[in-house]
């Protein structure tokens, strides 16, 4: 671990051990299930693998309406908004979403802008809870993972009949776009429908938004916000062939049609149009599984589909078509102290993209690749160690070798504290997608800065050496503390970037690689119950990230977040959460004028509120970004965010 010094772990070790154990009373903070640090179920608090957690009951809390609402007040998590599209993804203890793995239920989410996955598309009906693996410390997934992983977990349907409905609108006030479709400026519907008995289940849902979009000022013709409506479709069935073997099928369908208007200017003239981004996606999956005394064997097969279609400016059109398909199988079992896990994936990504009869991508080979990984799980008393490697091989850049080591050492557990230490080491790699190799992104068309971006069959693989550190307290039942270290030493890391030449007044960027780049930082959590109806959930990061080439700091990235929440019972039915996030400066840099950027510090309040009347009905609202921070509309380098003050109220009906 350097350059930060394993002092400062020292040091809030024995600070969080001096944490008084009884001063809140009795509590009921709860050891939860998860599976995404070593595809076994174990105590998130218990794993050898750092994994983060928010579950249902958060979620609904929070009213989250996708994954990125979900996830966004976890620490060490960034939600960005994606690059000239509507959609959010996330960044991961300062590495960039194109390399963070979004999962669902273990498999992959295709990125649905060619590099990211857009986390808005996910929506939150059927999420059970969602785990976050932090760092390239896990052997059990693959290329593009050197950020770490955001699995979905997927609820299973109780048994015979249940439902939902959840209906909500909203409301951003005077900057609601008043000549929009709907008489109601945004709305939000959610419903769930499922049936299980001991030989099947089945399930099925639809979540939906609908928006006027958001106007910056009202006197402008420029709408920043898209307008339009977006929704994602499900049905799922599991058939329990026996006590040991059951099978599932799930089929989702998820679309979109936003527009929005912005003004061009040549010369003296000033024209308004409109700009539409379309899309739709199918995915089929299915999963099996198998288990007795001896082994548990696990298998899927999934497909997917997702199509882009979009009209930059009037006359022009721009079609991308990405495909995802996979087959896997995983073996785990036990012998003596130690639990075996085995598996292989199969792989092949397409795409294609033309603009205006124009074939963008040369080259429509597809990426293939075939990828074995190995664990082995040892428990000797308080001591976990969970060595274990990833093999990988494409058609693109051949063979790749990726071993792992995470432990864990329990000091103290004497059944009312838990004091422990939790590393690992792990390399992490990545090709280059498909878009950075042959993609000619062409952005000419924008209103603003107007650039194209040339791909580089050139590129190099990214590879990182990943250090996770971490102390932990737990009391027996009142609170938890960590403090953790991270250090990520980065080679090739792929970056967009200006070439120096213009076209017509269009900027030329191009992919190339950073020969070296380091990303460090700290986190401190807590959760502590206060009173047996009041708990404070609390998590500060620290990002130092640096190219080491350039010797400046890497781009939009905050070097401080503070996230904080306080969720309040204050009677049986009433609940009460208020959410603060702070994020420090960060910067940007326009390499054509040689000019560096800065977004200032800002802060967002978010407040909630649930009511439950009774048994089936509960009623819910909130103001998001209280505090009404929004970025320049008028600045291609401000990164905050888009939406402002927004008032919403809504209900639920559960059968």
């Amino acid at each position: 671990m350097r350059p930060l010094s394993l002092g400062l772990l020292v040091g809030a070790g024995w600070i969080l051990q001096q944490l008084p154990l009884n001063a809140y009373g009795e509590g009921n903070l709860t050891e939860e299930v998860v599976v995404t640090g070593t595809r076994t179920e174990q105590s998130v608090w218990d794993s050898p693998v750092k994994v983060s957690l928010v579950n249902r009951e958060a979620i609904q809390k929070s009213h989250a309406k996708n994954a990125a609402e979900a996830i966004e007040n976890m620490p060490g998590l960034h939600i960005n908004r994606t690059t000239g599209k509507k959609g959010k993804e996330v960044w991961i203890q300062g590495v960039s979403a194109d390399r963070v793995l979004v999962l669902i239920n273990g498999n992959p989410v295709s990125p649905s802008t060619g590099s990211s996955v857009d986390l808005t598309q996910i929506s939150t009906s059927q999420i059970e809870r969602i785990e976050v693996v932090k760092g390239a410390t896990s052997a059990l997934y693959g290329s593009a993972g050197i950020g770490g992983a955001v699995n979905i977990i997927t609820s299973k349907p109780e048994e015979g009949v249940t439902a939902r409905l959840s209906v909500d609108a909203g409301s951003w006030g005077d900057r609601d776009d008043k000549e929009g479709y709907y008489y109601v400026p945004n709305q939000r519907y959610d419903g769930l429908l499922s049936y299980a008995n001991s030989d099947f289940a089945i399930k099925a849902g639809v979540s939906a938004s609908l928006s006027n979009g958001y106007m910056s000022n009202l006197d402008h013709w420029d709408q920043p916000v898209n307008s339009g409506e977006q929704a994602t479709s499900f049905i799922s069935g599991t058939w329990y062939q026996s006590e040991s073997l059951d099978h599932t099928l799930v089929y989702e369908y998820y679309f979109q049609e936003y527009e929005n208007r912005y003004t061009d200017t040549k010369g003296a003239n000033s024209f308004y149009l409109y700009r539409t981004d379309d899309a739709d996606r199918h995915t089929v999956r299915y999963d099996g599984g198998y288990n007795n005394e001896a082994f548990e064997l696990i298998w899927g097969a999934m497909h997917e589909d997702f199509t882009n279609k979009s009209i930059p400016k009037p006359g022009q059109f721009r079609q991308a078509d990405i495909t995802y398909s996979q087959i896997d199988l995983q073996l785990n079992h036990e012998l003596g102290l130690h639990t075996f896990t085995h598996g292989i994936d199969f792989k092949e990504h397409t795409l294609s993209a033309v603009k205006d009869d124009v074939d963008e991508l040369p080259s429509n080979k597809p990426f293939r690749s075939f990828e074995y990984y190995f664990q082995d799980q040892l428990i000797i008393g308080d001591l976990q160690l969970l060595p274990g490697f990833r093999y990988q091989k494409d058609n693109f850049f051949g063979n790749q070798f990726m071993p792992k080591i995470n432990g864990r050492y329990d000091f103290v557990d004497d059944g009312d504290q838990v004091i422990f230490l939790r590393a690992g080491i792990g390399k992490g790699y990545r090709v280059p997608g498909l878009k950075e190799l042959f993609f000619l992104l062409d952005h000419s068309s924008f209103a603003t800065t107007r650039y194209i971006v040339l791909g580089n069959e050139d590129l190099r693989p990214e590879s990182s050496i990943n250090y996770q550190i971490e102390w932990g307290v737990i009391s027996s039942s009142n609170y938890k503390a960590s403090f953790n270290l991270f250090y990520n030493d980065l080679t090739d890391l792929i970056n967009e970037e200006y070439s120096g030449e213009s076209e017509g007044g269009v900027l030329v960027y191009s992919y190339n690689n950073i020969d070296k780049a380091r990303i460090q930082g700290a986190e401190l959590n807590l959760e502590v119950e206060i009173l047996s109806w009041a708990s404070l959930t609390s998590g500060y990061s620290y990002v130092d990230a640096q190219d080491l080439s350039k010797e400046r700091r890497l781009p939009f990235r905050p070097r401080h977040q503070l996230k904080s929440s306080i969720d309040l019972d204050l009677t049986e039915n009433l609940n009460f959460l208020l959410s603060v996030k702070h994020y420090s400066d960060q910067l940007s840099y326009d390499d054509n004028a040689k000019k560096i950027y800065k977004t200032t510090n800002y802060t967002i309040l978010d407040t909630k509120a649930n009511y439950q009347l009774n048994e089936f009905l509960s009623v819910y609202g909130g103001v998001d970004n209280l505090t009404d921070v929004t970025a320049d509309f008028t600045d291609d380098f401000d990164r905050k965010p888009t939406d402002g003050r927004y008032y919403y109220l809504g209900f639920t009906l559960e059968y």
